[in-house]
């Protein structure tokens, strides 16, 4: 009988070697596919998790065209008009999240609006992904996956093993000051010293930005933070429905929004500034 972590370690195979097989392939439809059926599974556990089963397949279908019509837009250049808006729902939720103690009491029904947001989130993450996927290419998209993984496993071990002011306990309990500040600055660091090893990787391909000084005073710092965001949010969610995990797809790890969460406000935060 495999225990928690080998299970966990596993399944961090496994998913390791899914995007290593995506990067291989270079494939901007083989990215698509796999993109639509994450943002598809993802979808299906927030339907189940606002209670909206009965609704499931009608609900499904939303997505199912909504993806259609978003891949449209990005065939003629207007992703802004799912990007930009989801962008400013973002800074909605982080207006909650740090002056309302992230309580959305003041929605008459929060199922609802817990469902509808993500819906969009999860779309605006699909149409993000796939601008990036297409502008800056695959190589990009993989690197900015490599990003996340460091701040996140960064602000995990920091947390774990220095943390001890936690700014939002009712929300999320084991995020601490300190795992933030040493995840943003250790991933800032490790990014850095690509840099100065891979110069123009780093400015023409990691993130498509030419103003090295633009680049890692404000590009990354605030990529890291809207990470965080995803996390908090989905945090949000769980407590309000009281459950640890959002699915059990992903052996060790929960489900699909729990891996996910910290890139759905990240990269719509990228695609929308490299759209101004």
């Amino acid at each position: 009988m495999l225990s928690n972590l080998q299970t966990r370690m596993i399944t961090s195979i496994v998913l390791l070697a899914a995007a290593f097989l995506l990067f291989y392939l270079d494939s901007y439809s083989v990215t698509r596919y796999v993109i639509s059926l994450i943002v598809f599974l993802a979808a299906w556990e927030l339907i189940k998790i606002c209670g909206y089963q009965k609704q499931r397949l009608t609900l499904l279908l939303m997505v199912f065209f909504a993806i259609f019509i978003i891949n449209g837009l990005l065939r003629y250049s207007n992703e802004i008009f799912i990007i930009a808006p989801v962008f400013f729902l973002w800074v909605f939720i982080l207006y909650v999240l740090l002056f309302r103690s992230g309580e959305f009491s003041f929605f008459k029904d929060i199922r609802i609006f817990f469902l509808a947001s993500g819906f969009l989130i999860l779309l605006a993450f699909f149409a993000s992904t796939m601008y990036i996927a297409s502008d800056w290419g695959i190589e990009s998209l993989f690197k900015l996956l490599i990003v996340i993984v460091l701040a996140d496993t960064l602000g995990y071990l920091i947390g774990k093993y220095f943390g001890k002011n936690k700014p939002f306990k009712k929300i999320s309990p084991n995020k601490t000051v300190e795992g933030y500040v040493g995840s943003l600055f250790g991933t800032i660091l490790i990014v850095l010293l690509y840099s100065l090893n891979y110069p123009y990787e780093t400015n023409l391909c990691f993130f498509n930005c030419s103003n090295e000084l633009l680049f890692f005073v404000f590009v990354i710092p605030a990529f890291i933070l809207f990470s965080f965001l995803g996390d908090l949010y989905i945090s949000i969610i769980k407590r309000y429905f009281n459950i640890d995990d959002t699915g059990t797809l992903l052996p060790g790890h929960g489900g699909i929004l729990d891996r996910i969460d910290s890139y759905l406000p990240s990269f719509t935060f990228l695609a929308f500034l490299d759209l101004l």
